[in-house]
């Protein structure tokens, strides 16, 4: 597989449905490049050891993006939290 824009493997991409969202968590891990906040005159900075915790929760008329991302361990260590934060967002 191709590694993305930040350079990450996906690890997975399990998909599944809630009551009334559509959700889907990633979770990669490898080298983290440090976004430039649109200087693209900035250095780039590349961060190893990295993690990656995505999740896009669609509901029928809109659509959220949430990620966390840091060390391998901290990543990885909190996963279970993070699905658990993903699956309680909800629209009232």
């Amino acid at each position: 597989m191709n590694p993305g824009p930040i350079g990450l493997e996906p690890n997975a991409l399990p998909l599944s449905y809630g009551t009334n969202k559509y959700i889907t968590l990633l979770e990669m891990y490898g080298n983290y490049e440090v976004p430039n906040m649109g200087n693209p005159s900035q250095e780039k900075t590349l961060r190893n050891n990295y993690g990656l915790l995505g999740g896009v929760i669609e509901f029928p008329n809109s659509l959220y993006f949430v990620k966390a991302v840091g060390l391998n361990s901290a990543i990885s260590s909190n996963k279970d939290n993070f699905k658990k934060f993903v699956y309680s967002i909800r629209l009232n």
